[in-house]
């Protein structure tokens, strides 16, 4: 069809339907193609965010700080994280991805119990 005789409302009607009868993002979008990170690249641009931040003490030790990471992970996820002194003034350091893997990075002691059990663990979701 040339682009002068189209009939967009035909088009959107074509294309939500095909979104309504979507089960995977792979349907919804066949030739996307996720970015990628390494879990190293990830710590990095955290430390470096985290170290710009300039907040007193007190507001610090009773926040959670969540990363989203645009990204999908790659490589192994069994990097061994180690503590790093710019997040320990937070109350807690996280982050989640777009293929659903997350983490906590840190949590001092008055972190919430369930974030503080899965400190250092890269969890995989299957959704």
């Amino acid at each position: 069809m040339d682009k002068i005789n189209r009939k967009r409302g035909d088009e959107y009607k074509e294309n939500l339907e095909k979104a309504k009868s979507a089960t995977t993002l792979k349907e919804l979008y066949p030739n996307y193609k996720f970015k990628e990170i390494s879990l190293p690249e990830v710590i990095t641009r955290m430390h470096e965010a985290v170290k710009g931040l300039v907040y007193d003490t007190v507001f610090c030790k009773k926040t959670d700080i969540l990363f989203y990471i645009n990204y999908s992970l790659r490589g192994k996820h069994n990097y061994t994280i180690s503590e790093n002194d710019t997040w320990t003034k937070w109350r807690s350091i996280s982050m989640v991805t777009n293929n659903n893997i997350s983490c906590v990075f840190f949590a001092n002691d008055d972190a919430p119990e369930f974030i503080k059990t899965i400190k250092g663990k890269i969890i995989k979701r299957n959704y």
